[in-house]
């Protein structure tokens, strides 16, 4: 997960952005999980709270990348609960997001010359990363302890496809749909022909991403061919993928 490499149409607050960026790295990169939380919350702090759908998308994007950290922690020291605080905090993102889109009568983006259909593409495009994110932690807590509280990660996985299609997003395009296939991998034989439709569909964003969203595109490449040759080979690679980077 990564901030959209562009084009951006959403406002964004440059300290917020800078912060929720710094703590990605740290979460992601340096594996200090609760060094990027401090991130996240001098963010959080920086987003103006002015009414704007521009910065509430922004907000519920910092809150979601906060709560995905308890995913990455748990998978590295299985913990549980650690499963359930991620899956508490991406829902409320995901409500906030998700009042913005089925309420677009009392939403008000900041006027700066920028069509409102561009901005609402890309906050579907937050939306979008928001329901990955929820199955991601679902699957990864079902590879360390044979079940989930969430029993709907591949209905997720649609889901998310669905309003990545709506979105102006290529690398969460491309990252859903690897990440599905990922998914139904784990699951071995009975699950190829899912595994091999998720794969087509991730091959699809990938040409969208090169005509639509081409500064996107070495990102989603280098997710694309990392999980096509590393992880997919095997249900066994696929397992360890997830727990490497959940």
């Amino acid at each position: 997960m990564r901030l959209n490499p562009g084009p951006r149409y959403l406002a964004q607050d440059p300290a917020a952005t800078l912060l929720h960026s710094t703590g990605l790295h740290a979460s992601i990169y340096d594996h200090d999980h609760a060094r990027a939380r401090d991130f996240y919350v001098q963010a959080f702090a920086q987003v103006p709270v002015d009414g704007l759908a521009d910065h509430e998308a922004q907000y519920a994007g910092i809150m979601r990348d906060y709560a995905f950290t308890f995913t990455r922690e748990g998978a590295h020291n299985p913990d549980r609960d650690k499963f359930r605080i991620a899956r508490e905090g991406l829902r409320q993102a995901l409500g906030v997001t998700a009042l913005l889109i089925n309420e677009p009568q009392r939403v008000r983006f900041q006027k700066d010359g920028i069509p409102l259909k561009k901005k609402r593409r890309e906050l579907l495009g937050v939306h979008a990363a928001t329901i990955e994110l929820l199955a991601r932690n679902a699957i990864a807590e079902e590879v360390i302890f044979g079940s989930s509280e969430d029993t709907v990660a591949d209905s997720l996985h649609g889901w998310a496809h669905d309003f990545g299609r709506l979105s102006n997003t290529g690398y969460n395009r491309v990252s859903n749909d690897i990440r599905n296939a990922l998914q139904e991998r784990t699951k071995g034989t009975p699950r190829l022909p899912h595994t091999v439709k998720a794969v087509g569909r991730a091959t699809v964003s990938m040409l969208w991403t090169t005509f639509h969203n081409p500064g996107a595109l070495v990102a989603a490449g280098r997710t694309f061919v990392g999980h096509l040759l590393l992880a997919l080979p095997t249900p066994t690679t696929a397992r360890r993928s997830i727990l490497a980077r959940p």
